[in-house]
């Protein structure tokens, strides 16, 4: 009886033991899962290259920080849309293991913002496009192949800061451009119970666009443009700024 009861306890110990190392090795990979999940449904949603540099989360206080995050230039443009160095974020630890992941607060200070006006028009305007078309027809997502993309999120308070809105056209001078008026976007995903990280990043993306936008025609930059170019793109960027209305108010 001894021995079956030693037996036993010893089965239970490895079995803890297991368990302890799996936990270990699923907290130690957070850092590459969240990279490669960012770069895979921000890819997605703006249908251009988006690659982050670096991820690293500790997962005893849930703070960590995103580094060189891009999101490159549409089809038919040349200049990346945005570039931010670093965001710091604060996760809810407990909630990783379960189906709602909760982020109680990004703090992104000093994006880069593009607005690249050629022939084609702008690549704000065509993110946005992008971004409101597929907001109109998308469908409930079914999690696919990828484990992550079955979880939800709910963002408590994002708030950006300091960035800044260049304007890059043929004959233009470098450096021309205007102040990101900052950002502040509270319980994305809440009233769901959660939302499908595509949803997150497109409501997220809509909200700079749409401030680019508005710095780009208000600060008056874009009547540094010659003939009629800075009128038409003014008018690309209003029209796909009003688009993302429907995105912003869900």
């Amino acid at each position: 009886m001894r021995k079956g009861l030693i037996f036993g306890g010893g089965a239970v110990a490895v079995l803890f033991a297991v368990v302890v190392v799996v936990l270990l090795v699923a907290l130690a990979s957070v850092d590459s899962i969240v990279k490669a999940a960012i770069e895979r449904v921000g890819s997605d949603v703006t249908k251009t290259t988006v690659s982050v540099d670096d991820v690293s989360i500790s997962v005893r206080s849930g703070k960590g920080t995103i580094s060189g995050l891009t999101i490159g230039h549409p089809e038919g443009f040349d200049e990346r849309v945005m570039r931010i160095g670093q965001a710091r974020i604060v996760l809810d630890i407990g909630s990783l293991t379960s189906d709602t992941i909760i982020i109680k607060e990004v703090i992104v200070t000093a994006p880069q913002v593009t607005v690249e006006v050629n022939r084609a028009g702008t690549n704000i305007s065509r993110l946005q496009d992008t971004l409101s078309s597929a907001s109109e027809g998308s469908a409930p997502s079914d999690g696919g192949d990828n484990p992550e993309d079955k979880k939800r999120l709910i963002i408590e308070r994002i708030t950006i800061t300091d960035g800044r809105v260049d304007l890059k056209a043929a004959g233009l001078e470098r450096g021309v451009g205007a102040d990101l008026p900052p950002i502040t976007l509270t319980d994305i995903g809440k009233d769901g119970g959660g939302a499908e990280p595509a949803e997150v990043t497109k409501v997220i993306l809509a909200a700079v666009s749409a401030a680019a936008s508005q710095a780009a025609i208000g600060s008056g930059v874009l009547q540094k443009l010659g003939g009629d170019a800075g009128n038409a793109a003014k008018s690309l960027l209003e029209k796909s700024t009003g688009r993302l209305r429907g995105i912003l108010k869900q």
